[in-house]
């Protein structure tokens, strides 16, 4: 579903905002942004991309902070968002999130899910610790 363009405008605005803070590596700040840009949506939120991809964007916050536990709230979120569940991008740092917090097992079937819809392209040589968890599993 798409948001009212007014709507969709102040949104973009706020989005543009939380992505200046995180190049900045202001991450609280860059998520208030965010959270702002959250609130100006209907109530069932779930139904927009929109919010699939905020939602994705505060959990790369939290990541490039290196604050896994947080970022993977916001992962779960994109999840449950329209595309969500189907988007390679969100299972994967989903897993990595999971992986960094010492839940591997949990981790390994988002890494699966990955590998199943988009195959090895996310697990870049920079992964190979995450790939590594599923290697076994999987024949290139």
């Amino acid at each position: 579903m798409k948001l009212e363009e007014e709507v969709y405008n102040k949104v973009q605005g706020l989005c543009n905002k939380a992505e200046k803070y995180v190049r900045m590596c202001e991450f609280d700040q860059a998520i208030q942004e965010y959270e702002q840009a959250l609130n100006l949506f209907p109530q069932d939120i779930k139904v927009y991309e929109q919010a699939t991809i905020i939602y994705a964007a505060m959990g790369d916050a939290w990541c490039s902070a290196g604050e896994y536990k947080d970022a993977k709230k916001y992962f779960y979120d994109a999840l449950n968002c329209s595309g969500g569940i189907g988007n390679p991008y969100i299972l994967f740092r989903l897993g990595q999130c999971l992986y960094e917090c010492n839940q591997k097992s949990k981790a390994q079937e988002y890494f699966i899910k990955t590998y199943m819809l988009d195959g090895i392209s996310l697990f870049n040589t920079s992964h190979n610790k995450y790939f590594n968890t599923i290697k076994e599993m999987v024949t290139e």
